[in-house]
């Protein structure tokens, strides 16, 4: 006796969890029809199968909208149909299929029928489609009416169920309360003080390093986009990926959700929603002003400053060619004879500082080196000695403004989409308005407020807790010694490194205290 195979397939919008017993109770209403019109269930899972059918008799999509035509599973499953490994196709109702209606029905008719979907010919063996709802294919005329209906009824279904959460998303903002998604970075979902609906609060290492590198953006001392997202790697770990990139870092600094705005996502005149994440726009509440029930991170006008600030660093652009300097004293030190910077070399298998005249083919009268590990030391116990038990501050740059262009971008937004729905003289009047008012307020200059804050931890604790950071280190230790000469000779390494604090305090009273000492003989 000729065995014949059923192919099973179900599918849940939702990735189920140990709770939800939905997917269970499909699968088994699927084999037990197998069962009951005399099919054997088709060897499964094949090698097209996806993740979620393991371990499943039947082919499964969890967590997948039935509008998405290509789904693993379901692609899997009229494949079976498609190339004989099946002669009948079972689901659990026919609504669960699609949610597109006829448009993606007719995949499933096509394999049924055994046509090609390009040219309508049969070309390969008819399959039997059952459902455990009762539907079969072999009662022709009612099938077809009955599969074109429940395919409508879902898309219907998802059309209601969609219009259905866009008012409830809306009416959970409006409430000041967190509609669903991703946090924004730096924020994390917290239940609502009333036990109603969930709310944002601020994630205070996260929001502390975008505080600091927004201070570093408009410093204005010469710091990239490059050298910020570098700090934020290190001290800030993105969430989804193993580090920061300048594109990354420059969406989040400048995201308007910082500054405790609801954001939504921008329509067009039809009223379907924008796919990309940037074509957001802050909510705004019925008096027309923006809607922020989040506590803010950034001030609005420090959001349009570090806009305007990275508007023209085109992606922030590195100074000069080549990789950041891996060793603490990289060109930090000088040779005494030609005065050149001092590079690392490998000698033995140890880290040395050398004069590079050698490789560069330039005389050098006297040509040094020291022993990398031995110049670091000392160094580092000469600007810690100096400085470590002081307490570290960090700056903190302050813009002032209310954040006016962010009213009128909204504003022009608004009257943008308005317009593309009527044009009126009143509309383009406004425009207009707008697009003056806009670039009045660009050309303001922008005033700037650096407060040095306090951080609770001393110079060498920060030292030691941020070991890795080499960029970090050298940029203290290059703002501590204005001159460092390197002298030749098996002299104690004191005796080898003259230096020479620089006029920035403390360390210009320390200079002073070191001429002093020298005069005297100290």
């Amino acid at each position: 006796m000729i065995t014949e195979y059923l192919s099973g397939y179900v599918r849940l919008s939702k990735e189920h969890g140990d709770t939800n017993v939905s997917l269970a109770g499909m699968v088994a209403d699927v084999v037990a029809m197998a069962e009951r019109y005399g099919y054997a269930l088709a060897p499964h899972p094949g090698p097209d199968c996806p993740e979620s059918c393991q371990g499943q008799p039947v082919h499964v999509d969890d967590g997948i909208s039935g509008a998405v035509r290509n789904r693993p599973a379901f692609l899997a499953w009229l494949a079976d149909g498609r190339t004989g490994a099946a002669s009948a196709l079972g689901t659990w109702h026919t609504d669960r299929l699609t949610r597109e209606g006829v448009n993606a029905g007719a995949l499933v008719l096509d394999v049924v029928e055994g046509k090609d979907p390009l040219t309508g010919r049969v070309v390969f063996p008819p399959v039997r489609f059952l459902g455990s709802d009762g539907t079969d294919s072999r009662d022709e005329s009612a099938f077809r009416f009955r599969f074109v209906i429940d395919a409508e009824v879902g898309r219907a279904e998802r059309a209601r169920i969609s219009a259905r959460n866009r008012a409830k998303d809306a009416r959970l903002r409006a409430a000041g309360r967190f509609a669903g998604g991703g946090a924004p970075y730096g924020y994390r979902v917290v239940p609502a003080p009333d036990g109603k609906g969930k709310v944002l609060d601020i994630e205070p290492v996260e929001a502390a390093a975008i505080q600091q590198a927004a201070s570093m953006i408009l410093a204005e001392d010469g710091t990239t986009l490059g050298d910020v997202t570098r700090w934020m790697t290190a001290n800030a770990p993105a969430r989804r990926t193993s580090g920061w990139s300048r594109s990354t870092l420059k969406q989040c600094l400048t995201n308007y959700a910082l500054t405790g705005a609801v954001m939504v996502r921008l329509r067009d005149a039809a009223g379907n929603r924008s796919t990309s994440h940037r074509d957001t726009q802050p909510l705004l509440d019925e008096a027309g002003n923006v809607l922020r029930p989040w506590p803010q991170i950034l001030s609005p006008a420090t959001v349009e400053a570090v806009r305007t600030a990275l508007s023209g660093r085109r992606g922030g652009a590195r100074r000069g060619a080549g990789r950041a300097p891996a060793h603490l004293l990289t060109n930090l030190m000088s040779c005494s004879g030609c005065g050149r910077p001092m590079n690392i070399w490998y000698a033995r298998r140890q880290r040395q500082y050398f004069c590079p005249s050698d490789r560069l083919s330039l005389f050098c009268p006297r040509r040094v080196s020291i022993k990398a590990d031995i110049a670091e030391a000392y160094l580092v116990g000469l600007y810690l000695g100096a400085v470590g038990d002081n307490e570290m501050l960090a700056p903190v740059v302050t813009v002032a403004g209310g954040g006016e262009r962010e009213r009128v971008e909204s504003d022009l937004a608004d009257a943008m989409r308005a317009l593309s729905r009527q044009a009126t003289p009143e509309l383009f009047a406004r425009i207009t308005d707008l697009q003056i008012e806009r670039d009045t307020l660009a050309a303001m200059p922008v005033q700037r407020h650096t407060e040095w804050r306090p951080t609770g931890r001393t110079f060498r604790d920060e030292w030691e807790r941020r070991a890795d950071d080499v960029l970090w280190r050298r940029s203290l230790l290059a703002e501590a010694f204005a001159e460092l000469t390197v002298l030749p000779g098996r002299m104690p390494v004191a005796q080898r490194i003259r230096y020479r604090w620089s006029d920035i305090e403390p360390f210009a009273t320390l200079a002073e205290l070191k001429r002093d000492l020298d005069w005297y003989g100290g």
